[in-house]
């Protein structure tokens, strides 16, 4: 049985690239990125996006900051809070319009759904 643990030996595999113009920050970020479809199906399988056996990563849906839009995303990068924390990572995810968006990564499999964002709520 394979086992999909974040381990320091994956994230020494991965690419460190900075991105510009990332939502809610001023400052390039820095992020691990996938450096091949494989290290990236590997992440997904860790996180428990996709079963274990599973050869395609799921899509993810993005509902905007104001709730009037909803679009279809993918992870491209992620980051440790500290280096004590593998449970939990800031994900930066771009969605099909080009924006990059930092996210818990506690948030994801309920943007697997796609009824994900499509209720908005309004007040009264």
């Amino acid at each position: 049985m394979d086992t999909y643990i974040i381990t320091d030996e994956y994230i020494n595999t991965l690419t460190v690239t900075e991105f510009q113009n990332v939502l809610y920050s001023s400052a390039p970020l820095v992020y691990y990125t996938f450096p091949d479809s494989e290290s990236e199906l590997f992440f997904y399988k860790c996180l428990g996006l996709c079963s274990k056996k599973s050869n395609d990563i799921k899509p993810l849906y993005h509902k905007s900051s104001d709730g009037k839009s909803v679009e279809l995303c993918k992870i491209i990068g992620f980051k440790k809070y500290s280096n004590d924390n593998f449970s939990s990572f800031q994900i930066l995810i771009e969605t099909v319009s080009g924006a990059k968006t930092p996210i818990n990564s506690m948030y994801l499999k309920d943007m697997q759904k796609s009824s994900f964002g499509t209720t908005l709520y309004t007040e009264g």
